[in-house]
């Protein structure tokens, strides 16, 4: 018997996806007309998304397509812009620095807000000053579909982004902007997202068909003809009997690609498949029962690789789905050259696989969670705490663009101090990109670390007063009022005068749609307020907000006196 394996145990074709491939075909052929093209890509986890994208990617650069693509993980959904930046940040990766500056298209001042790290490519590049939430938003839209344009300008573009199930909104609603922006240009923009996760995509996919009315394709389990096809495609006939290992192979994994690929190379590594010199066979009286779960599956494999490969594996599902060599080199303390020699065996292990030149991601999110689930809480606080000091160190000038991912490794490291200050960073920036359900992720981790902290009552107010705004802005309604009453009693309990007037002011905001008596109250107590702490900046705000009210029931004249009021305060403050 012969044990050696010298490639993966993996399908070296395509099975049971020429009716897909051939309507990608037709949708590649349609963008290149110069029309913009969306094809939507649904299926189970494990069924073959990523291989049959990969597969349109391959031929469609084979066509002269320019490729980028954005991959979506878990964590991205605090992350605003993280599908997107991924995208980008792809296509500038092995790119001279001048090939960047030409393809910014003059847009680099507006992209590096997404992509800090451009400031490392393009020494000198800074940011155009910032604009309101909503108005910085909108802009890095246009920048950001300015570049998509003269990109497909030079040669037409697929554009992919996988696992929208777990994006963040602001890069689904970016989906939805280019596609409207950038309708004339030969583009082909590919989406795929888990079939059993499209509850949380019904709003997405409905305004997706009404602005694009895209091609939908949904990939279902192989046939077990098709079964028979896969296995046949790595190992040829099994002796002896085929037939009755494709059948007991079939009951087990119901045809998910994936998951009999995985059976395989788990039937491979016990030596209950095995390479003869005639070719490979099989023990028939072999068990073929698989762990309960693809997870303790995971597991079972795990256990056969070396102590080093294994820790690397570890450290590697600590940082995320995707991770740098650069950071895992400096968790595991071990040089580039044996990390990427670890990961090549992983590689062949079908563990994980190489994005790009020093990026690897999680073959598939599972096998990510299996590892993560065999540490314990310490080892994974431990662990956590270290990316987080490596990302600060490696990232001193950049430290912006990683805040998202701070706060969530040091929320996971119980590492509170660390996560009020990133955790409350985070927040205001996603808040600033107008991602409010990223950034209330954000804002919850931030007030945990600050009721573990017991820190002043006047933090605690001011976290909760920007978690209710976000909460407002995501429809949380009645969770943002709780949130604004609770930030003004923490205020008057601190007896912080200007928490309190805004705690004043965002509730009389708050209740102006929904019952403007009693946003006239808390309007005019604000006004009060100001007047005692005799500040006129706080006062001449408030006159403004109570003479918006006196115009809006009817009193345009005590109105204009009000108004007026507030012009000669600011006037005197030389505040324009």
């Amino acid at each position: 018997m012969l044990t050696s394996i010298e490639r993966p145990i993996i399908a070296p074709v395509m099975v049971g996806r020429d009716e897909e491939l051939r309507a990608f075909e037709s949708a590649l052929e349609g963008a290149r007309s110069g029309a913009v093209a969306c094809v939507v890509v649904a299926g189970d986890a494990g069924v073959g998304k990523t291989r049959l994208v990969a597969e349109v990617a391959r031929r469609a650069s084979a066509a002269g397509f320019g490729v980028l693509q954005g991959r979506c993980t878990d964590q991205d959904t605090s992350y605003p812009f993280a599908a997107v930046a991924d995208a980008f940040r792809g296509w500038v990766a092995g790119r001279s620095p001048a090939e960047v500056r030409a393809g910014l298209s003059g847009m680099g001042p507006e992209v590096v807000k997404l992509l800090p790290e451009l400031g490392l490519v393009i020494p000198g590049l800074q940011p155009t000053p910032a604009l309101e939430p909503e108005a910085e938003k909108r802009r890095l839209f246009e920048a950001l579909a300015r570049v998509l344009g003269e990109l497909a300008g030079q040669k037409p573009l697929l554009v992919v982004f996988e696992d929208v199930h777990v994006a963040d909104q602001t890069s689904l609603e970016f989906i939805r902007f280019i596609l409207r922006r950038l309708s004339a240009r030969p583009i082909l923009l590919v989406i795929t997202y888990r079939s059993e996760e499209v509850a949380g995509l019904a709003d997405f996919l409905m305004g997706l068909r009404r602005d694009a009315r895209p091609w939908e394709l949904s990939l279902r389990p192989l046939t077990r003809q098709l079964t028979d096809k896969l296995v046949r495609s790595i190992f040829g006939r099994l002796e002896p009997d085929h037939r009755r290992l494709v059948d007991r192979l079939y009951a087990v994994t119901e045809g998910n690609p994936f998951f009999t690929e995985e059976v395989l190379s788990n039937l491979v590594l016990e030596g209950k498949i095995f390479r003869t010199v005639t070719g490979w066979r099989w023990q028939p009286a072999a068990d073929l029962e698989v762990p309960e779960t693809i997870r303790e599956l995971v597991r079972v494999r795990l256990r056969r690789l070396g102590r080093e490969a294994r820790a690397v594996l570890t450290a590697a599902a600590v940082i995320g789905r995707g991770f740098e060599v650069g950071v895992l080199c400096e968790l595991t303390g071990l040089d580039e050259a044996r990390v990427l020699r670890l990961l090549n065996q992983l590689v062949i292990a079908r563990l994980v696989v190489e994005e790009s030149a020093g990026r690897f991601v999680f073959r598939h999110p599972i096998i990510r969670e299996a590892v993560y689930s065999s540490l314990t809480r310490g080892e994974r606080l431990g662990l956590h705490r270290r990316v987080a000091g490596i990302l600060e160190q490696a990232n001193p000038g950049t430290v912006e663009g990683y805040l998202a991912e701070l706060s969530y490794h040091y929320a996971a490291a119980g590492a509170w101090a660390e996560t009020l200050e990133y955790g409350r960073r985070a927040g205001e920036r996603a808040a600033a990109m107008h991602a409010p359900r990223e950034a209330m992720e954000h804002f919850d981790r931030a007030l945990e670390a600050a009721d573990r902290l017991e820190v002043p009552d006047s933090v605690r107010s001011r976290l909760l007063g920007a978690r209710g705004q976000v909460r407002e802005l995501a429809g949380y309604l009645d969770a943002a009022g709780a949130d604004y009453q609770g930030a003004l009693r923490l205020a008057r309990a601190a007896r912080d005068g200007r928490a309190e007037w805004e705690g004043l002011t965002r509730l009389g905001l708050f209740w102006c749609s929904r019952n403007y008596a009693r946003a006239g109250e808390y309007f005019h107590e604000a006004l009060d307020l100001g007047r005692t702490l005799g500040d006129p900046v706080l006062v001449a705000h408030s006159l403004n907000r109570v003479g918006n009210w006196h115009a809006n029931v009817t009193d345009p004249a005590r109105a204009v006196d009000i108004h007026r009021q507030a012009l000669d305060i600011f006037r005197r403050l030389d505040d324009r």
